[in-house]
Order: C-alpha cells, then sequence, then structure tokens
C-alpha cells in the first residue's frame, strides 16, 4: 500500500485527461489569476513576451513609487512538475511534485531579469476557494513591494 503523505503531494485523478482538456485547465488557471488582479492593476498584461523573446504569463508593470521592480508571475500547472516517488520501506511510497527542467531553467533565466517573480503552483492553486486566491495573490504582491497602504483585499 502507498503513503502518499508528503506535504507538496497531490493525489492524482484517477481520469485520465487528455492534452487538450489539460491545456484548457492551466489557461482557466491563468485568467483566473489574470481577472483577479486586473480589478487591482487595471495595466496588467496577459501572455507577456520579454524584449529577449521569453514568454511570461502574467505582467504587472509597477509604479515605481510603490515597487523598484515590476512582477511577472508565472502559473506552474501539472506540466511544469514531475512526480517523485521513494520507497522507504518494503510497501511505503511517498510521493512529492518536483519541478521539472524545464522549469528550473525558466527560474534560472528568469532570476537574471530586473523583477519581481511570483511563481504559483497548481497544486497550492487548486485548493484554495476564491477568496483564498485573491487573498494569496494580494499577500505575495504585498511581500514584493509596499503596497500594503495602497490596495486593500475586497
Amino acid at each position: 500500500m502507498d503513503n502518499c503523505g508528503s506535504s507538496r503531494y497531490v493525489p492524482l485523478n484517477n481520469n485520465i485527461h487528455n492534452i487538450h482538456t489539460a491545456k484548457e485547465n492551466y489557461q482557466f488557471n491563468q485568467f483566473s489569476i489574470f481577472s483577479i488582479l486586473k480589478q487591482y492593476f487595471p495595466n496588467i498584461i496577459n501572455e507577456y513576451t520579454t524584449n529577449e523573446l521569453i514568454s511570461l504569463d502574467i505582467f504587472l508593470p509597477m509604479n515605481k513609487q510603490y515597487c523598484s521592480k515590476n512582477i511577472a508571475i508565472e502559473f506552474n500547472g501539472r506540466t511544469h512538475y514531475n512526480l517523485l516517488i521513494n520507497k522507504t520501506s518494503s510497501n511505503q511510497h511517498t510521493c512529492q511534485m518536483v519541478e521539472n527542467y524545464n522549469t528550473k531553467y525558466k527560474k534560472w533565466l528568469l532570476s537574471n531579469y530586473p523583477f519581481h517573480i511570483i511563481y504559483i503552483p497548481y497544486y497550492k492553486w487548486n485548493m484554495l476557494t476564491h477568496k483564498q486566491k485573491e487573498k494569496y495573490l494580494m499577500e505575495d504582491i504585498h511581500s514584493c513591494c509596499n503596497l500594503k497602504d495602497n490596495i486593500h483585499i475586497r
């Protein structure tokens, strides 16, 4: 019997979804992030491409008065992770989601850019209610910038 009790583990669905469905779910989640933030930041950009042709899910140009850097937001869906299964005893296993090499490489590339980067893992995002998602986003943005007195969560 498997024991996948890692805090980073998300149980896999027994239903097999085709790539088209997974892509629609990814786009829905990315768009829900964009929609939540659009209420607070009308200048937000969905699917932004840098001058160096690196694609960002969401780009948030910030007023330099409140934030020293602009903000990039990356939604990391299922394709950004591999399932790591470790055998702990004869019939026990632990499971966790680990970033794949493409995701690690993109993180490394983006770490050299002059903006704050917020990564949102699907296994956390999908467990939140709408209100919790809004709070999650705003707290991450607040942690990047000095916005606490300027933007309030509804």
